[in-house]
């Protein structure tokens, strides 16, 4: 993460608003920055402030608004010419509360982005691979799926025809995190399937990805995120380093002929549509990392922060670090003009996100299968599964357990998403606190205390080269019978709920996201907007006011 910000505190701070004419009253004022106190060693790009209102009144008003806004399309000049704001790999934006007028001290982190040059050769050849692997050969590529959609256990998200969870997923209303029922494996065998092993080589290559496209952000945010995600001992999916996020959806498309403006609601379902994800935790980022897989001379679509007015060109390795607690939504990769599509053209665009069930340390996790159906027979609503719960109310067996839970279980299916190092401390971290919790129980008078370091110390397991590895605690591990780690913890606590705090103006308060029971009616009725081509004369709405209409000002050319 990065440490010292990005020019000296003793060099002035200058701001000068961007001349976007056709940029609308709703949208945010945006202005370029320089010196910015806030801006990352690690981006060399420019930042940018947004200034506006944060107070409950602007943000239902901000919601309402948000409902009605459609995904443009268009090429850059074009949407140049209705107001929004291209974002290039390296700039990154901040929000700022008008009252606080030309102090950037308490500005916000809106969005950040990232390219090709952050990675390194072996990382993007450990992700090609696994996509190549994943797609199939070109024969195999076709319009309406590639290779790993047509094996025995893929199955969409409900109400879209090529949207896929990757990773954990919850069940609301029991608050249950489970590896993906997709990844289960068959009855009576602990062998992943090819289905799950296929998300598991796209995982362990773009979960490094995505969390090194997130450290180039501002450590005084990321260190917070980190501090909370290791009190509740979060799994780290994708390697051991990935910290931030719990899940992982894939998306996508097949190309479009040129300027044909086809939504992609029709393959998406509501996640083609503009939507907010209430689910994602307050706070926290996600990172969509575009992987798009097309023929030389395609455009690649882009992808919409729809209120704040900015975007980015989906070119492959481009990433984009945002909150998705707003109106958002992104277009089709397009073929060259005149040439018909190629079946093998596909938009593939990796989202790691927050999901708030993960973060909060709130869910129950689903650890392993019963001994037995005893005391309780299996229902579709409690299965036969040990869990890790909110209360940690657990338990262990010395048995060996049959393995036919309802639910995948995080330390058997749990090896499709996780590293073996990862798993390590996911057994570790889910024992401990089980004996924990059913010691914290005894008589305070018995001195009963649990020396986490040893506990932990005492698990091992092989990695994937056959070196034994041994887990380990941090100064978040839980403490029992004794205060060692309890300072640290209560303090990344009380950091994180701080941290939600202060972001929480800067999104709506509610968010919206199309009915999925309505995807189907709109498959042939685009939700795009229309925007002038560059070649004809830009037209003001009579119903939106522009900015440039409201006052006159001061502006710097942008390039």
């Amino acid at each position: 993460m990065c440490l010292v910000p990005h020019s000296s505190m003793t060099t002035s701070y200058n701001e000068i608003e961007i001349n976007l004419p056709g940029r609308p009253d709703y949208m945010p004022p945006v202005f370029i920055a320089t010196n910015h106190p806030k801006m990352p060693s690690c981006l060399a790009g420019k930042a940018y402030v947004l200034k506006y209102k944060t107070d409950e009144c602007s943000r239902t008003a901000r919601s309402m608004k948000e409902r009605e806004l459609k995904i443009p399309q268009g090429k850059d000049a074009e949407l140049k010419a209705i107001g929004f704001l291209k974002l290039e790999p390296g700039d990154i934006v901040f929000g700022r509360d008008t009252r606080h007028g030309a102090k950037p001290g308490n500005d916000v982190i809106l969005a950040w982005a990232n390219g090709k040059d952050l990675f390194s050769k072996e990382e993007c050849n450990k992700l090609q691979s696994a996509t190549d692997k994943a797609f199939g050969s070109m024969e195999e590529r076709k319009k309406e799926s590639v290779r790993f959609e047509r094996l025995p256990n893929a199955k969409p998200v409900s109400g879209s025809k090529r949207c896929y969870t990757f990773g954990p997923s919850s069940e609301y209303g029991v608050d249950i995190v489970a590896p993906c029922s997709t990844l289960k494996c068959d009855k009576g065998s602990t062998e992943l399937t090819e289905y799950a092993k296929t998300v598991k080589d796209i995982l362990s290559a773009v979960s490094i990805l995505a969390v090194k496209s997130l450290e180039t952000g501002p450590s005084e945010v990321l260190d917070i995120i980190k501090g909370q995600t290791n009190v509740i001992g979060m799994p780290r999916i994708g390697y051991e380093g990935n910290w931030a996020f719990p899940a992982v959806q894939v998306n996508l498309a097949a190309a479009n002929a040129w300027e044909t403006g086809a939504s992609l609601e029709g393959v998406m379902g509501a996640f083609g549509a503009p939507h907010g994800d209430d689910k994602d935790a307050e706070g926290c980022f996600s990172n969509l990392f575009a992987f798009p897989q097309l023929p030389p001379g395609y455009d690649p679509g882009r992808f919409f922060l729809l209120w704040l007015g900015v975007y980015i060109t989906l070119d492959q390795w481009t990433t984009l670090n945002f909150s998705g607690r707003q109106a958002h939504g992104g277009t089709a990769p397009e073929a060259p003009p005149g040439v018909t599509p190629a079946p093998h053209a596909q938009r593939f665009n990796i989202v790691s996100y927050p999901k708030e069930t993960m973060i909060s340390g709130c869910a129950n996790y689903t650890m392993a299968a019963r001994p037995t159906d005893e005391p309780k027979k299996a229902t579709s609503a409690h299965g036969k599964e040990v869990y890790r719960t909110a209360q940690i109310t657990n338990s262990n067996d010395d048995i060996t357990p049959p393995l036919l839970p309802n639910r995948a279980c995080w330390f058997r299916e749990g090896t499709a998403v996780l590293p073996n190092a990862s798993l390590l401390q996911v057994v570790a971290r889910f024992g401990l606190e089980s004996i924990g919790h059913m010691v914290s129980q005894i008589a305070s008078d018995k001195g009963f205390e649990i020396d986490e370091e040893k506990l932990m110390s005492s698990i091992s397991c092989l990695d994937e080269k056959g070196n034994r590895l041994t887990a380990s605690s941090t100064e978040y591990t839980p403490s029992y019978g004794h205060t060692r780690t309890v300072k640290a913890r209560a303090e990344a606590t009380r950091k994180f709920k701080e941290l939600c705090t202060k972001t929480r103006g800067y999104y709506p308060n509610k968010l919206y996201r199309p009915r999925e029971e309505k995807a189907s009616e709109k498959e042939t009725k685009p939700t795009t907007a229309k925007v002038p081509k560059k070649d004809k004369k830009v037209k003001t709405s009579t119903k939106v006011k522009t900015r440039s209409q409201s006052k006159s000002r001061t502006y710097a050319r942008i390039g």
